[in-house]
């Protein structure tokens, strides 16, 4: 007589149980979801500051070089003072230009 109440009480157990892993499961995965998107999106923003920090590191090279061909007679560090100087230069310029004054 009690087994159809005991087969109610596993029916409704079962339920329960998959319902609560299925919440469980939607949770957990769009967790993943929105971790790997902001994953992604700073490897992005990481990838973007890399490269202009490769590109101001390529411009301080090529500007000292292009100093040392044109004045070949001016010792090394005053050419490193002076491309130290110009890049500065250039850096303010590129700051005035994006704030706009």
């Amino acid at each position: 007589m009690l087994d159809w109440l005991s087969n109610a009480a596993g029916n409704v157990a079962e339920w329960l149980g998959s319902g609560v892993a299925s919440f469980f499961e939607w949770l957990f995965g769009g967790l993943v979801d929105m971790f790997t998107l902001i994953f992604d999106a700073a490897d992005s923003i990481w990838s973007v500051f890399e490269s202009i920090w490769d590109l101001g590191v390529s411009f301080a090279e090529s500007l000292s070089g292009s100093l040392a061909t044109l004045c070949p007679f001016l010792p090394e560090p005053v050419i490193g003072v002076i491309g130290t100087g110009l890049l500065a230069i250039v850096i303010a310029g590129i700051v005035k230009k994006v704030r706009g004054k």
